[in-house]
C-alpha cells in the first residue's frame, strides 16, 4: 500500500461523514477539495 493510500484510509470515515469535502487526483498528486454550496462552487480546502 502505497503513503497517500495509507493517509486516505485512515481519514476515510470522515471524508464519507461529510459530502462537502472530496480527495482528488490532480496531474501534481492528490489535493482536498470543498464545496461551497452557497457559491455553488469548488474551493481548496485547508487543513488547520
Amino acid at each position: 500500500m502505497l503513503a497517500f493510500e495509507k493517509v486516505l484510509k485512515v481519514f476515510q470515515a470522515y471524508l464519507d461523514d461529510d459530502p462537502l469535502y472530496e480527495v482528488v487526483q490532480t496531474s501534481h498528486g492528490y489535493t482536498l477539495m470543498a464545496w461551497e454550496p452557497h457559491r455553488n462552487d469548488w474551493y481548496s480546502a485547508e487543513i488547520q
